[in-house]
């Protein structure tokens, strides 16, 4: 008994990593140059400003001038939270979807038009045991990618003048980006199990997906930017794609005054002084119900695909 467990786990653990041997180099290659533009863009914005912040702001600077009164200047700030909302949300879940389109022509689609699946399936191996192997190879690349990119976020917030109030927020949604990615993922490996001697028609269903995905996240950001204030514009374009399950973890209160704070004040010889200060949007709590809620759904509906994606390769002859 002992035997056959420690022999299925070796069998697995084979199954599991010689995917990974045989893409280690682009996977190493997409995995360092995404790596090194995250670091890039994070370090941006610490340098581009004075202060660093999770929040969005503004840097204000109060100069007394010779009339008596004072010179306003402000700087804005390239802030942690829009990172995150358009790096790792917008863009990164486009780059993690065709990151994971490549891995599964790959490991996937190629070896179906190769017929080297059907070598696979000669030998004592199930259905059901090649096909997660297979999922969870994929899976595993595509977490330890994001892995660098979760770290990085986390450490760089660290050093933001406000992550004792916000810290919580970017945890909450690299978490629930991870999710996400799950999510996105194995819908495209469903889609691939569906279709899976139609490379062409795999690749243009995930690209429709993903265009979906970056066109309602652009239109967002262009309204958000333009300060339209039509909130039924941006509520439909959170319905164009599968972000309708995304929580937003920095819902920022517009209608509340910014908060102000002092950072710096340098009192001159003359009585007067120079006032450096940040102004940045308030936070409101994030809809922890709505969180939950919508991370569970994204789960189950991936698990669910999972077991159908198996059902349909039970069924695959592959010409044996």
């Amino acid at each position: 008994m002992n035997l056959n467990i420690k022999e299925s786990f070796y069998k697995n653990n084979i199954l599991i990593l010689s995917p990974i041997k045989i893409n280690m180099k682009l996977f190493l290659t997409i995995t360092g140059c995404w790596t090194a533009f995250v670091i890039l863009i994070l370090t941006l914005s610490h340098f581009t400003s004075s202060y660093s912040t999770i929040s969005n702001g503004i840097i204000e600077i109060k100069i007394p001038n010779n009339q008596g009164g004072s010179s306003v200047f402000s700087e804005g700030i390239l802030s942690i939270g829009w990172v995150y909302s358009q790096i790792f949300i917008t863009f990164g879940s486009v780059f993690y979807g065709l990151y994971a389109l490549i891995l599964i022509y790959k490991i996937i689609s190629k070896e179906v038009a190769s017929a080297q699946i059907s070598l696979w399936l000669t030998q004592p191996i199930s259905r059901n045991q090649l096909v997660i192997t297979k999922y969870i190879s994929i899976f595993a690349m595509l977490s330890i990618t994001y892995l660098f990119q979760l770290v990085m976020l986390l450490s760089f917030s660290l050093f933001t003048y406000d992550y004792k109030d916000y810290f919580v927020n970017i945890l909450l949604g690299g978490l629930q980006n991870y999710v996400y990615i799950f999510f996105i993922y194995t819908l495209f490996f469903l889609i691939a199990n569906i279709f899976l001697e139609k490379v062409l028609v795999v690749n243009v269903i995930c690209i429709v997906i993903l265009s979906l995905m970056l066109l309602s996240s652009t239109l967002e950001m262009m309204l958000m930017v333009s300060q339209s204030g039509d909130n039924t514009m941006i509520k439909i374009s959170k319905f164009m794609g599968p972000q309708i399950f995304l929580t937003d973890v920095f819902p920022y209160a517009k209608n509340l005054e910014p908060h102000e704070i002092i950072v710096k004040e340098q009192i001159l010889p003359n009585g007067g002084s120079i006032i450096e200060k940040l102004i940045l949007d308030k936070i409101d709590k994030v809809n922890i119900l709505k969180y939950i809620l919508c991370n569970l759904a994204m789960i189950v509906i991936s698990n669910l695909s999972l077991f159908i994606t198996m059902n349909i390769f039970k069924r695959k002859s592959f010409n044996i």
